[in-house]
């Protein structure tokens, strides 16, 4: 039964919900949860009693994303082409869209609306890259508030094709265009475009969810010349990375207009249908959720799913792309297989378009139309 996993529910919205964020634990606040909704609306709940503590109404467009900066108590909403902030020590109980602190407005950039943004802390100015329906990348200060195009840091993005785009310090000779390999598939009437894309926190490596459910993994050469250089026997991929403490930030192509040779690993069948999102964990490092179109939401041990090839393959002959069936992985306890839970959620959910989750205890969150599931 699929209720089993159900630890609470959040009830009040009235139409779908785009988007979900999670308050940082370690703040002196309350542990909130903020909805947007395309009822136009935006919910923030108090996580400790599943309950709407205030809201935001009156948005001239639909928000379809949000996102918490880490100081605990602002946050930003993105609505058409606008990003607005807000803090939530200025709301009381409810508040029109028109009160927030700050806004920007992309028209300079790209008129059409944006279709997600990530806030990097990375840089010692946060900023905050935003992404268009057409895929282009725009980047706002989040102290002056400047749009421009993106003049340092790394960012990865994809859009609805099979390329997944790396920009490194910012510079149009560095980026770098990834075709992700298609062959495999079985659905025939989606094709296997980029719709969800992850990087992993600790280290230089990113997940690509695919429109036929595939799974991809993307590493950095520079881990495949670490694993050439160690036995076979004594290669643990998870000793390297909490050795080295590879960032997403270190690449060294600065100033070059070399083309990185980045190589992918692909799972087949990891859902059997689109994977929406692609969230790894906050309560733990190690772990990675996706949600399904198929209903699904899965967890997954990250290093096995990214660095398949070092487990099944001769590490002196890494490929650049590798390709394997989730079938022909045993799943058992003493296996390699990146699978670790398998949550069937469709009569509940239908198909979440997103999984988020917490730092504070082991709880995912996926969305029904009207309502947002918290399960274990």
């Amino acid at each position: 039964m699929a209720n089993e996993f159900i630890k609470y529910t959040l009830k009040g919205h009235k139409d779908l919900i785009s988007d979900f964020a999670v308050s940082d634990s370690t703040q002196e606040n309350d542990l909130f949860g903020i909805s947007v909704s395309e009822d136009k609306t935006c919910r923030i709940w108090d996580l400790h009693n599943s309950k709407t503590a205030m809201a935001i109404h009156s948005f001239e467009n639909e928000p379809s994303n949000v996102k918490f900066l880490h100081n605990g108590h602002d946050f930003v909403i993105s609505a058409a082409n606008k990003l607005l902030f807000f803090d939530l020590r200025m709301i009381s109980t409810t508040a029109r869209a028109s009160s927030c602190v700050d806004s920007v407005i992309f028209d300079d950039c790209f008129g059409e609306s944006i279709t997600d943004f990530c806030v990097s802390f990375a840089n010692p100015a946060v900023k905050i890259y935003c992404v268009s329906g057409s895929g282009s990348v725009s980047l706002v200060d989040i102290d002056s508030k400047q749009v421009s195009k993106i003049d340092s840091g790394s960012i990865v993005c994809g859009v609805f094709d099979s390329y997944l785009n790396i920009y490194n310090d910012g510079l149009d000779e560095n980026l770098t265009s990834i075709k992700i390999d298609t062959t495999g598939s079985d659905i025939s009437f989606n094709p296997p475009f980029v719709f969800s894309v992850a990087c992993d926190p600790e280290d230089e490596s990113f997940l690509v969810g695919l429109g036929d459910g595939s799974l991809v993994g993307v590493f950095s050469p520079s881990v495949s010349e670490h694993f050439q250089d160690e036995e076979k026997e004594e290669m643990q991929i998870r000793e390297f990375r909490n050795e080295t403490g590879l960032d997403i930030n270190s690449l060294n192509i600065s100033g070059s207009s070399e083309i990185v040779n980045w190589k992918t690993s692909k799972l087949n069948n990891s859902h059997s249908y689109i994977v929406s999102d692609i969230e790894y964990c906050r309560f733990d490092k190690t772990r990675v959720a996706t949600s399904g179109l198929d209903g699904f939401v899965k967890l997954w041990d990250s290093t096995n799913l990214v660095y398949m090839p070092f487990l099944f393959e001769d590490q002196n002959e890494i490929p650049d792309s590798s390709i394997y069936e989730i079938e022909d992985l045993d799943s058992g306890s003493d296996s390699d297989s990146p699978l670790i839970s398998s949550f069937d959620l469709k009569d509940i959910l239908g198909k979440p378009d997103w999984v988020k989750s917490s730092d504070s205890e082991s709880v995912l969150y996926a969305p029904s139309f009207l309502n947002i599931y918290s399960m274990i």
